[in-house]
């Protein structure tokens, strides 16, 4: 995955299974040749959103994320109309092969979420990733005409 320009993956510290509430583990169908598990549940949002802000500011996000915790953690909690989560991993190499979020949040103004949330209040919000063979070696080819880095990373 993208490094976070500090020499760690912006992922490095995200723990996908802290998000699961209730999680239930069964063997999938195979994936890519690869016999897969199947682990699904509740999604615990206020967790897997806390880690998402920070997997952003990581990237380099131009928003500053809060820490959700204590009163606003509960308003969020309370917020959540419904919600899903889905892991695929390797049965044997335990890499990620599929994650599968649903969650479906109240309005905002009703629960007092627009200054905590902003635009994602009331939201319906569906993240499908799959990754087709995890860890496969890749070629990139050179570029015809490189450029010196200094003439392509802006100045601070």
């Amino acid at each position: 995955m993208g490094g976070s320009g500090e020499g760690g993956s912006p992922f490095e510290d995200t723990d996908i299974g802290s998000w699961l509430v209730d999680p239930q583990l069964e063997e999938g169908e195979g994936l890519d040749g690869e016999e897969v598990d199947r682990i699904t549940g509740e999604l615990d949002v206020v967790t897997a959103l806390n880690d998402l802000f920070s997997i952003a500011q990581r990237f380099g996000s131009g928003t500053a994320f809060q820490t959700i915790e204590d009163d606003e953690a509960e308003r969020v909690e309370n917020a959540v109309q419904s919600s899903h989560i889905e892991v695929i991993t390797g049965a044997e190499d335990r890499l990620l092969r599929r994650l599968l979020i649903e969650v479906d949040l109240a309005l905002g103004e009703e629960v007092g979420l627009s200054e905590i949330l902003g635009p994602l209040s009331g939201a319906s919000f569906t993240l499908d990733m799959s990754i087709s063979e995890p860890n496969r070696p890749i070629e990139v080819p050179e570029p015809p005409d490189p450029l010196p880095l200094d003439e392509l990373v802006p100045e601070s």
